[in-house]
């Protein structure tokens, strides 16, 4: 398995680790865990996600299945913001732009996961810093 879905704050911010080699079967499974911790959460408030791809390697670039996946949680109203970690790929970063912007969800590039959630905690005061 090239991915890893995990509750970074739980009920609040989720994180995806994406790496080795993906196929379309990869982003569908992971892309249903990642819909399932969104509507899972246990507040009305926005969940976040935050997903670092910094050492994937290689990954479909079909955008329609891609965005076709994504859409199942991307869509949803509880959906807040997505950061990327590691998008030194021009394809990646050109990638989820395009779907962000096909889904209207609000996307942040970022160099590392701690910067991502340093940025979510500021665009979400809601959200109690882990101590």
């Amino acid at each position: 398995m090239s991915y890893n879905t995990s509750w970074l704050i739980e009920n609040h911010i989720v994180l995806t680790t994406l790496s080795e080699t993906l196929t379309i079967n990869d982003i569908q499974n992971n892309d249903r865990d990642i819909l399932t911790y969104v509507q899972g959460a246990d507040t009305p408030r926005l969940v976040h996600l935050i997903i670092d791809v910094s050492t994937l390697d290689g990954f479909p670039t079909n955008i329609v299945q891609i965005k076709q996946s994504a859409n199942s949680y991307l869509s949803l109203p509880t959906m807040g913001w997505l950061a990327v970690v590691g998008v030194d790929n021009p394809i990646i970063r050109f990638l989820s732009t395009i779907v962000t912007q096909m889904t209207n969800v609000n996307l942040i590039q970022v160099e590392s996961v701690d910067q991502g959630l340093e940025r979510l905690l500021h665009l979400d005061p809601t959200i109690q810093a882990p101590s």
